[in-house]
């Protein structure tokens, strides 16, 4: 018994395409020669008419009930199928129509970017209160009384308390006149004051100055337009300009001692 295997046959179909085979008297067909007609339609005219080989995935997808979970069980014909049951128009309709939107809740998004900006500036005064804790505890407790301050400030905003104004300190550019006002930098923080004994805390007071300026115009955008709220808006305003000098008191005293270092 001669065996055809399938090189043969990719041989043989290289050669001359064809679309039949019958194999010779005394031959037989591996399974892979077998394989390789049945992969490319070709008809078999010999007396083995068995089932072709199943591929691997083919044998998971028919026997695994995983993967076909209706296999082994029998077909219910149209007379035994049962039918779903009824529902109501209302619930069919509900289930056809496209799901909307859901529609977020309305919010003042200006006024929760001012809770939010406050929020984040008294997170930023603990920061820098406990950096200032490493060297200079007298500069961390004038930080704290500072922290408090501001967080009663938030409160008022968010009308949850009142802030009184703050003891002012005079010196010669920050007067009792002009505490409350938005005043200039007393000087340019650069690259000379990090490189300072006390660079790290300057530095750390400074960004904590930026970072209150930015609370006046976003307070501002979101009471915009509402007389109401204006007045009670620029009283805040004027309470962190005060903590704001009290800040810029603090750099220059970190950096020139006593003496003021404002620019005139």
């Amino acid at each position: 018994m001669k065996f055809i295997t399938e090189d043969e046959l990719r041989y043989l179909y290289r050669k001359e395409p064809f679309t039949t085979y019958k194999p010779e008297p005394g031959t037989r067909l591996t399974p892979g020669g077998r394989q390789f007609l049945l992969d490319r339609g070709i008809d078999m005219y010999d007396e083995q008419k068995s089932t072709p080989i199943i591929r691997e995935s083919l044998t998971q997808e028919i026997c695994c009930p995983s993967a076909n979970p209706g296999h082994n069980y029998p077909k219910k014909t149209e007379e035994t199928q049962e039918a779903p049951p009824e529902q109501p128009a209302a619930t069919v309709a509900a289930a056809a129509a496209p799901a909307a939107p859901k529609v977020p809740k309305k919010c003042n998004w200006r006024t929760k970017m001012v809770r939010t900006k406050l929020c984040s500036v008294d997170a930023l005064f603990l920061k820098t209160e406990q950096l200032l804790l490493e060297n200079d505890i007298l500069m961390a407790q004038n930080l704290s009384r500072l922290g408090k301050q501001f967080s009663d400030i938030r409160h008022m905003v968010e009308g949850k308390g009142i802030a009184t104004n703050m003891p002012c300190k005079e010196c010669s550019g920050i007067k009792c006149e002009n505490f409350s006002e938005d005043l200039e930098d007393c000087f340019e923080i650069t690259d000379f004051h990090v490189q300072l004994e006390n660079g790290k805390e300057i530095l750390a007071l400074h960004q904590l100055r930026c970072a209150l300026r930015e609370i006046e115009p976003a307070m501002l955008q979101a009471f915009e337009g509402n007389d109401a709220a204006i007045g009670p808006c620029m009283d805040a305003i004027g309470k962190i300009n005060q903590i704001i000098n009290t800040v810029s008191q603090m750099i220059c005293g970190a950096v020139g001692g006593k003496e003021c270092q404002r620019r005139m």
